[in-house]
């Protein structure tokens, strides 16, 4: 809710404190506690909040003013940034605009790995969400079939949507066979491996693959193995 606020520099029908500025421009402070921005995806934006990062204002569209903004950014992103500044797909300026403290979030695959209940709590939540009240038998029941159908280890490359999605498909179908990775676990290379049939470079390829169809981005398996991203995404892509 926002109140008519009489001021020396004028009252603004919307609610808003203004105060005359240089030439015709104004400054318009809305007049409402600063508050967060939540900018989701933002691994394919280029420019659009540069003004508003940078010098705290912007215009709004059919406005005659500058408002000034006083809150928080929050931006997310699934994309690995790393890459895309390297390839020129994401603006470094503004990257180190918005950056000024990162978090980086455990895939679904590192979050089962971490605790061994993990899959049972996040079915549980699933479940009641679907039937509106916890369901410890429909919770069960997904748990066993995801258990019996995927491979040990699977690597959950959908994150949580998949998990939401493959319990719904257990409870439609009965099943949920996942989305097939590369290397799985008995395969020809997997094999060759442990048969001592392949190069130490081929060896490096290999591990390096699989970590990445485990744990999704070229940043999360440089952390694991101690390396640079750049070294991963060259083993990757041999």
């Amino acid at each position: 809710h926002r109140e008519p606020v009489k001021e020396a520099g004028g009252i603004d029908e919307g609610g808003e404190q203004c105060q005359a500025g240089q030439g015709s421009q104004q400054i318009c402070q809305p007049f409402f506690p600063p508050g967060t921005f939540g900018a989701a995806e933002q691994g394919s934006l280029g420019f659009t909040f540069l003004q508003v990062l940078q010098q705290r204002t912007f215009s709004p569209v059919g406005g005659h003013g500058t408002l000034r903004f006083s809150g928080r950014v929050i931006a997310a992103t699934n994309q690995d940034l790393a890459a895309r500044r390297a390839d020129g797909r994401f603006r470094n300026d503004f990257y180190y605009r918005l950056s000024s403290g990162t978090i980086e979030l455990p895939t679904l695959r590192q979050r089962l790995d971490e605790r061994a209940d993990e899959l049972e709590r996040l079915v549980a939540d699933i479940v009641g969400r679907l039937a509106g009240e916890p369901d410890g038998a429909l919770t069960d029941r997904i748990v066993t079939t995801l258990k019996r159908d995927l491979p040990p280890g699977y690597g959950w490359p959908g994150n949580v949507r998949e998990l939401e999605q493959a319990a719904k498909s257990v409870l439609l179908t009965g099943h949920y066979r996942g989305e097939a990775t590369p290397a799985a676990d008995g395969d020809d290379e997997t094999r060759r491996v442990l048969a001592g049939a392949l190069s130490l470079d081929e060896v490096e390829r290999w591990y390096a693959t699989r970590l990445h169809a485990r744990l999704g981005s070229y940043g999360s398996v440089a952390a694991c193995l101690g390396v640079d991203w750049r070294t991963v995404r060259k083993l990757v892509r041999q």
